[in-house]
């Protein structure tokens, strides 16, 4: 990315809107420079805190490719798929996915690529070509990853994470507003039964409250969750 010039970008953007520019698109072409500099920037940091999980999944991501391998030739592939947490399911010569997408995609004969990554909470589709359709799930067992702060050992000025962990302390932050358990998991990329075992330990401590409204239930941060965020604030 770094290596991409401003010349490559600006003519890249233009030719992906042959119908005009969008206008959330127009500082890329007043600043292409800055756009990709603040890009590369950004990807590093991400790279910064995701590098130690990704390293940590090998063993996971291997034994999933030794599962889903071992499904497929003993004619159990469904069955395996149904037991992730957004499952996918095969029928009818469909491929249907639960969970946010919702969708149902005819095969018609095509192949089916599984690509298992290291973050996320449900499946999606990817892509579908003539020949294949492409879907991403989280492998199983990465929210342990996530919660066990191999991602994110507390560093200096981050109290709150060495205080609460850093899931805990992303979740408190986060419920600055209400949050359904859904987004709750999203936010965190991790399982909804580890959503709540996260919201019981931070419900314990008073630092939040859950009440139902209608289908959802909705977490909200207390008066000393303020406190303590207020409290060991970065100065």
């Amino acid at each position: 990315m770094a290596q991409t010039t401003a010349e490559d970008l600006y003519e890249e953007v233009v030719a992906n809107f042959p119908g005009g520019l969008s206008p959330r698109w127009q500082h890329v072409i007043d600043d292409p420079r800055g756009f990709v500099a603040a890009y590369t920037r950004t990807l590093a940091r991400v790279w910064a805190e995701f590098e130690p999980v990704w390293k940590q999944s090998r063993d996971l991501l291997h034994r999933e490719a030794e599962r889903i391998g071992a499904a497929s030739v003993t004619g159990t592939l469904d069955a395996a798929l149904a037991t992730l947490n957004h499952p996918i399911s095969l029928a009818d010569e469909s491929l249907r996915l639960s969970g946010p997408q919702n969708s149902t995609i005819p095969l018609h004969g095509r192949s089916i690529t599984l690509i298992p990554i290291v973050s996320g909470s449900s499946a999606s589709l990817y892509n579908v070509e003539a020949e294949s359709v492409w879907v991403g799930y989280p492998v199983p067992g990465v929210g342990r990853l996530w919660e066990s702060g191999v991602a994110s050992a507390p560093v200096p000025g981050r109290a709150l994470e060495a205080v609460l962990g850093p899931a805990r302390a992303q979740l408190l932050r986060a419920a600055e507003r209400p949050l359904t358990m859904g987004e709750a998991s999203t936010i965190l990329g991790c399982v909804p039964s580890a959503v709540t075992h996260h919201c019981r330990r931070l419900e314990a401590a008073q630092l939040i409250t859950r009440t139902r409204n209608g289908k959802n239930v909705l977490v909200r941060r207390t008066p000393t969750g303020d406190q303590l965020i207020e409290l060991l604030a970065t100065p």
